[in-house]
This record gives structure tokens, sequence and C-alpha cells, in this order.
């Protein structure tokens, strides 16, 4: 292990091996992100109906911010050792996909989250800590006015598509893909693609909001694998995050108070959604080959 960090040091430290900025960031970044939560405490948890002061909603914004940014920060750090460079460690470049085949994945993706949410609706009459956490966040962005908006539009709806793609898509599936294949596994790509679907869903801690999370990560795994590279799935992740986030800024105070949707009604639409998303995906499986690079 000692070997692999002083390798590791190495690479950081060579002439040519990595440049100024990007040396200089490593090193900002290790510096700074054990510390910035420090200044930014979370507030604590706030008893249901009890609205969130505009200091805690920023604060919690920002600390939203700063953990997509870790995720973002230990992609970079991964991808650099790994000794690939960042292009090949986290998929930067041109993919094989065309627009209109990365428009049917993001129409999936919303389709997806849409039938998910639908399915939960059905199962679970609450929505669990972190979605309800999520929900409050919005309702008080939307009352803070424009600049409470903008924060949650970057923090919420922006900087996690980006973030959480070039660690878990990026950097994550493509090491383990590359690991899986070398030593031999049958079906290196899928094997990759449900693991780091599975990291993805722990990280998110909430027992309801995970297994969401993990479908999610296996319909962006294949998205990933489908293109090659990492764009699309943060295409997808970022387009279904800034809908979530523009129909819980807007949509309630635009729409009339009404009665839920009734049982059958939301079954049909979740049924009516996976089979969107199903049809999206089998469409674009159809016109590009899964890639190993």
């Amino acid at each position: 292990m000692a070997a692999r960090w002083k390798e590791w040091a190495g690479r950081l430290a060579r002439p040519g091996g990595a440049s100024c900025a990007g040396r200089a960031l490593l090193l900002a970044g290790a510096l700074a992100l054990p510390v910035a939560p420090i200044f930014l405490p979370t507030p604590a948890p706030l008893p249901q109906g009890v609205e969130i002061a505009p200091e805690a909603l920023r604060r919690l914004l920002l600390l939203a911010l700063l953990q997509s940014l870790a995720l973002a920060f230990l992609a970079l750090a991964c991808a650099r050792f790994d000794g690939r460079g960042l292009r090949a460690g986290l998929g930067l470049r041109r993919g094989r996909l065309g627009p209109a085949d990365v428009g049917l994945l993001i129409l999936g993706m919303a389709a997806l989250s849409h039938g998910l949410d639908r399915a939960l609706a059905l199962a679970a009459p609450e929505p669990g800590a972190s979605l309800s956490l999520l929900n409050e966040l919005l309702r008080a962005a939307r009352d803070g006015g424009g600049e409470a908006v903008a924060l949650a539009v970057l923090a919420i709806g922006i900087a996690p598509g980006v973030c959480e793609e070039l660690l878990f898509r990026g950097a994550l599936q493509r090491w383990l893909q590359r690991k899986l294949a070398a030593q031999g596994a049958r079906g290196a790509a899928g094997l990759a693609v449900v693991c780091s679907a599975a990291v993805f869903g722990a990280l998110h801690w909430d027992p309801i909001h995970a297994p969401l999370a993990f479908l999610l990560g296996l319909y962006l795994g294949a998205a990933a694998l489908l293109s090659g590279e990492v764009w699309t799935p943060i295409a997808c992740h970022m387009a279904n995050n800034l809908l979530a986030v523009a129909a819980g800024l807007w949509l309630p105070s635009a729409l009339p108070a009404a009665a839920p949707p009734a049982e059958s009604a939301s079954a049909l639409a979740a049924a009516c959604s996976f089979l969107l998303c199903i049809a999206c995906l089998v469409w674009v499986m159809r016109r590009a080959r899964p890639t190993n690079r």
C-alpha cells in the first residue's frame, strides 16, 4: 500500500505528469474540502410544517453544492492517479450517439423518474426523509426569491448531475469495467453498471430514496455504456434534476390545489412511463453497440 501511495505521489509531482493548475486544484481541494463543512454547519432537522429560515436554506444549499463538488474532486483525483488521464479515465470524449439518440435517452430518463415517482406514491404515502427535505428546500427557495431560486437550481438541478456522473459513470464504472474485463469476468460491462449503480444508490442514504437511485443508476450506466462517454449520462441526470426542480419551484404555485390521483390513475401513469422508458432505451440500443473504451 505504501508503495502504491508513493507511485501516485510520484505521478503527481514529476515534471510533465500534471500541469501546475492540476496540482494546485488537487492541493486546494484536499485542503479545503475537509474544513469547509465547519463553516457551513447543517441546521438541525425541522419539525414537519415548520418553514426553513433564509439563512438555514442558504447553508443547506451551499452544503449540497459543496458535497457535489467533493464528488467531482474525487473523480478528478481518481482519474489522475489511475494514470489514464482525465479524458480516458472519465470518458470526456466524443461519443457514438447522435443528438436524436441522446434526446431519446433523456426522454427515457424523465419517463423512468416519473414512473418511479408514481410507483412510490402507490407504495409509500410518505416520500422519505431526503425527498421530504428536498421538497421543503424547493418550497423555501420559491418563497425566498431570485437568489434562493438560482442557488437551488445550481445546487440541486445542475451540480449533482455533473459531479455525480463524473464519479459514478465516469470514474467508477469505467474503472470497474476495465478491471473486471482484465480478470476475464463474463459480462464485465453489465457487472460494472450494476456495481456502480449500487454504490450510487448507497450514497442516497434514505431507505426509500436509495432503491430509486439504484434503478436510476442502472439506466444512467446503460446510457454511459451505449454512448461510450460521460456527457450523455450527465445530460440525462441534469435534465431530470432540472425538471424536478422546475416542478418543485413553479408547479405548486401555478396549479390549484387538487385531490391526489386515484390509485388506478397512478398505476396507469407508472406503467406508461416505464413502457416509454424501455422503448427509448431499446431504440437506442438497436442503433448503437456498447463500447469498452
